[in-house]
């Protein structure tokens, strides 16, 4: 679910150029509060000031903690619900979901029925349960089922809410072929759940797993199909439905990657924001293999009218082999976070990281890399964080982000899980706002109405930062750098440059961080300005060591 951003916040800035104190603040990390299963963030889902995680394992019952943020900026546990029939291999916990005072919980495999069932515990067709918060109290609602469910659709696979609606997805659903998949929506009518609707594909075929991971904000529901085959086996495709007058859902459009091939998964993961004029999608492919072989991407597409575009192509900075980056996504307004859970980052082998960026104007541009924090033993070592897949789960809502770190080892026990929280601004460097206002202001033909210097990125850095800009006319440009006595430190001299948006790493100016000489900078605040024909403007930025 997302946040409602009414038309007024058009008048926000996405970059501020004041000069007062740069604060950082620390992220939060949250323990699982009782023994019980493994995998504690696993699944995470946040909004406003609450935020629910799910602990789930093979072999083990599933639970899911609900946790309130409080005015003096911690967190405090409100519920821990453990899987009501205690029952193995039922997998509550695997997906959740959560808006305002509204959890859900989806359970794939709950209600197997022994022999009857394919054998053994588990294996039914799955549930999602509904819960309610009353005062700072969580109780069940109800439990939620497919009309036509079978065993082993795996319902509740994924999951997502929007305020009195839910739509829940079934990727080993048969309707059109084993494992085609299909998804439904529930509305909710005073407290009743009812079922509204059932998705699938307009194209589906067998072994899409169509509903492997589903989103809905407003009226537009997405549901990813990662095995789907149109631009080679398993190359993956993402739908979009929306929701008419009469409550009807019809799909809208079908995406793929502009640049799609056999294997991807594109859609492995998704999510959607949608705003009062348009709507933006994120779609991971984590098995993409522009940087090795499974490195990972994800893309963003924007409506504009019933018309879906692709607008960019996301990957790491670092991208490396293997490191599944997209294997979950995040979108609010124009923020959004991948995870990255394979990558080995500073710590250890799988220990994963999660990207922030930001939309400025049509592009997106990556601010901040995170990371779990290593467990270190007396002797400096740090056994504890090989494999944490720290970024498995993302969630982003309002001021804060969540990132699950399923198997970390923070307490110092055997892979219990943990879940981060971000403050969006100040952590990760994404702050809140429809557009980027008049700086980065347009022609009616498209062109840059007047020339901007932008916040470099990332900021704090270390050792090195871009400078975005725009340029309304070709000019020589100059970007010179001070420190805070206003002593010159390095001047870069780009050339004359074409007017047009030099906003990412791959045209915007680039600084190592070194001085005239070469030689590396100290930690503190330094200043930078460009000068382009007549214009000119400053910022600040600051190297943190």
């Amino acid at each position: 679910m997302k946040t409602k951003i009414l038309p007024i916040l058009i008048v926000c800035l996405v970059l501020g150029t004041g000069l007062g104190t740069v604060s950082h603040a620390e992220e939060v990390i949250l323990q699982r509060p009782e023994a019980g299963p493994r995998f504690w963030g696993h699944s995470v889902a946040i909004s406003g000031k609450t935020f629910i995680a799910g602990a789930t394992g093979r072999g083990r019952d599933g639970e899911i903690h609900i946790f309130l943020g409080n005015r003096r900026g911690g967190w405090e546990q409100q519920a821990r619900i453990i899987s009501e029939d205690f029952a193995l291999r039922d997998w509550y916990g695997y997906a959740v979901g959560i808006d305002g005072n509204t959890a859900i919980v989806g359970a794939y495999e709950d209600g197997g029925q022994g022999e009857d069932q394919g054998g053994g515990i588990g294996e039914g067709p799955g549930f999602v349960y509904v819960y309610v918060r009353d005062g700072e109290s969580w109780a069940k609602q109800t439990k939620l089922g497919a009309g036509d469910g079978a065993a082993i659709d795996r319902f509740g696979n994924s999951v997502d809410i929007d305020e009195d609606t839910i739509v829940a997805g079934a990727p080993f659903d048969d309707d059109a072929g084993g494992n085609s998949g299909s998804a439904y929506i529930f509305v909710r009518n005073g407290n009743k759940w009812e079922e509204k609707a059932k998705l699938t594909a307009s194209d589906a075929a067998e072994g899409d797993r169509f509903g492997w991971d589903v989103r809905i904000d407003g009226d537009t529901a997405i549901v990813g199909s990662p095995l789907d085959d149109d631009a080679g086996s398993k190359s993956g495709s993402a739908y979009i439905f929306v929701r008419n007058a009469d409550g009807t859902w019809t799909e809208q459009a079908k995406l793929t990657a502009g640049d799609a091939e056999g294997g991807d998964n594109f859609g492995v993961s998704v999510d959607v924001s949608e705003l009062a004029v348009n709507a933006y999608v994120i779609v991971g492919a984590y098995w993409s293999d522009d940087h090795g072989s499974k490195s990972g991407s994800a893309y963003t597409f924007v409506r504009n009218g019933d018309t879906w575009t692709e607008q960019a192509k996301l990957t790491a900075s670092d991208a490396e082999a293997k490191d599944n980056f997209g294997q979950s996504v995040a979108i609010d307004v124009n923020r959004a976070i991948v995870g990255s859970p394979l990558d080995d980052g500073k710590v250890k082998t799988d220990s994963g990281s999660a990207y922030s960026f930001l939309r400025v104007g049509s592009d997106w541009v990556e601010q901040v890399k995170v990371e779990a924090k290593g467990v270190l033993k007396d002797d400096g070592s740090d056994p504890l964080t090989h494999g944490d897949n720290y970024g498995y789960a993302v969630a982003i809502n309002g001021d804060f982000a969540a990132v699950g770190s399923r198997w970390d080892n923070v307490d110092g026990a055997s892979d219990p899980g943990s879940v981060y929280i971000y403050d969006n601004k100040e952590d990760l460097k994404i702050p809140l706002s429809v557009e980027p206002s008049s700086l980065l202001a347009t022609t009616t033909l498209g062109g840059i109405k007047r020339s901007a210097l932008l916040q470099n990125f990332p900021n704090p850095f270390n050792p090195e930062t871009w400078v975005p800009y725009v340029l309304a006319v070709d000019a020589p440009v100059t970007i010179a750098i001070y420190n805070v006595r206003g002593h010159p430190v390095r001047q870069l001299d780009l050339g004359t440059q074409q007017a047009g948006s030099y906003l990412s790493r791959k045209n915007a100016a680039y600084w190592d961080g070194k001085d005239q000489l070469g030689r590396p900078v100290s930690s503190g605040i330094y200043f930078y300005t460009l000068k382009a024909d007549s214009f000119q403007a400053s910022r600040r930025m600051v190297i943190l060591k």
